[in-house]
């Protein structure tokens, strides 16, 4: 927005044009004592009228209420009443005459001073002051320069790497203990992008429009998708929650006028004629428009946000995790068992939050699903990996399972199985089970089986291991000769 003057009581004024066609506003700025908080008004739909003027009054439930009045640009009067009395007036009137006096009684002179009981709020109605010259410029002591006690910017070890800087890096900036930023110009266009530090890269499996809250980048996902439709400044915000994750907030920047022009509705002609009514009468107080309380249809209790869980895995636990915005530390919350049971037989877990996350992942703290789109009211069957509308949907045949086998034709002491996409146990992954088989050349079989199907999985010893290996169910794989094979007798 546009700066224009200062109020009567020091406030700045600032103006913008708006659509006609608008069907609400909310304002919006940065705290002058804290430049990191971003604080705005609540939703204004009723008087959004040509010349409407807003001011703010108290803080209710986060957002700022409005009052609001009819903006007026001073002027100075060019010519004075023609028709004035002999005398004019000694003293200023302690009180704002109601009405216009007469014509036989007009004052020779206009008071020179306000009214002593001037409103200490703002009027509804235009001041009854005009500044001695029409504002043609901006202030003269707007400030043209960054403050040059301003502090001295301090390089962080985490980097922004991404398309819009050909993956080279660009340092963040330190902002306090926890959090650190940069500011960087971008086109309209689609990027992709991560956080790194050190050998460590955080990062998001989801696309940002343009601007996002506090999403969660951790060191297992990919490349985060950025769009931007509209060009500017955008504000990586980066809050280090710990080492496996952290918060990422992206801002675009306000425009801002040249502030050397003057306002585009500033005056081009002064009044003719001096005004001939002081205001009817001067306002006691706030504006009885003015909203005394939040909303009424702001809702009187938190929403809850519900996901199911059909533990067709047997966990004997099941923590749900949720992000976007970020959540509690990993695992995340404990779910609750419901008492209802899926037509599998299988257990259903639930949690409910009051927050409306974009994303989750149900785990047992070692074990895990993929990162998932939250589906508030709906039930996920771990067995099909699947969101289903209501229990009903749910196939009653009980989970056979995924099975893979490993030949020890290296002799190692066990043999553990670590899968994932989507991920089972952590690092090492799951002990595997000796069958009592034993190949051509008496070695023996192991085997692992999953009620999940994993797209990957790798054999070791908790030492030695073999390559990612694509998970083959029902095949066998031989250490020695690094293959699989659709049947034991083949090795």
């Amino acid at each position: 927005m546009t700066y224009v003057r200062d109020s009567n009581n020091g406030d700045g004024i600032f103006c913008a044009e708006i659509p006609a066609d608008v069907e609400g506003v909310v304002f919006n700025g940065i705290h002058d004592q804290d430049p990191n908080t971003r604080r705005q008004t609540v939703d204004i739909k009723e008087g959004i009228v040509d010349n409407a003027g807003f001011y703010c009054e108290e803080e209710v439930d986060g957002k700022i209420t409005v009052g609001t009045y009819t903006y007026s640009d001073p002027v100075t009067p060019t010519d004075a009443p023609t028709d004035a009395p002999t005398d004019a007036p000694t003293d200023a009137p302690t009180v704002a005459p109601t009405d216009a006096p007469a014509s036989d009684d007009e004052p020779t002179v206009a008071p020179t001073e306000a009214p002593t009981d001037a409103p200490t709020e703002a009027p509804t109605a235009a001041p009854t002051e005009a500044p001695t010259v029409a504002p043609t410029d901006a202030p003269t002591d707007a400030p043209t320069e960054a403050p040059t006690d301003a502090p001295e910017l301090v390089e962080s070890d985490y980097d922004l790497m991404g398309s819009f800087n050909d993956w080279n890096g660009q340092a963040l900036y330190v902002v306090d203990d926890a959090t650190v930023a940069l500011t960087i110009e971008l086109a309209a266009d689609e990027y992709t992008f991560k956080i790194k530090t050190g050998d460590t890269w955080y990062g998001n499996d989801g696309t940002i429009e343009g601007e996002c809250d506090n999403w969660g980048f951790r060191t297992t996902a990919g490349d985060c998708t950025l769009k931007i439709t509209e060009a500017g400044e955008y504000t990586f915000t980066v809050t280090v929650n710990d080492a496996e994750r952290l918060g990422v907030t992206i801002t675009k920047a306000a425009d801002v006028e040249d502030p050397t022009e003057a306002p585009t509705d500033a005056p081009v002609d002064e009044p003719t004629d001096a005004p001939t009514e002081a205001p009817t009468a001067a306002p006691t107080e706030a504006p009885t428009e003015a909203p005394t309380e939040a909303p009424t249809e702001a809702p009187t209790e938190a929403p809850g946000y519900t996901a199911y869980f059909v533990n067709s895995g047997k966990w004997s636990k099941v923590n749900a995790y949720a992000w976007s915005p970020e959540n509690a530390t990993w695992p995340g919350v404990a779910m609750t068992k419901t008492g209802e049971k899926a037509p599998n037989g299988s257990d259903v877990y639930s949690i409910t939050f009051t927050t409306k996350y974009s994303n989750i992942i149900f785990n047992d703290g070692s074990s895990q699903t993929e990162d998932l789109t939250f589906e508030a009211g709906k039930y996920f069957d771990f067995a099909s990996g699947k969101w289903y509308a209501s229990l009903d949907e749910i196939s009653s045949a009980q989970p056979t399972g995924y099975t893979v086998y490993c030949v020890n034709s290296k002799n190692w002491s066990k043999i553990n199985a670590y899968v994932w996409n989507p991920n089972g146990a952590g690092w090492p992954g799951s002990a595997m089970t000796k069958t009592g088989e034993k190949s051509s050349k008496g070695y023996d079989v192991y085997s692992f089986t999953s009620v999940q199907k994993h797209g990957n999985v790798i054999f070791n010893n908790g030492s030695s291991q073999t390559d990612d290996l694509t998970f083959q169910a029902g095949q066998y794989f031989d250490l020695a000769s690094g293959k699989w094979y659709t049947s034991l007798d083949q090795i």
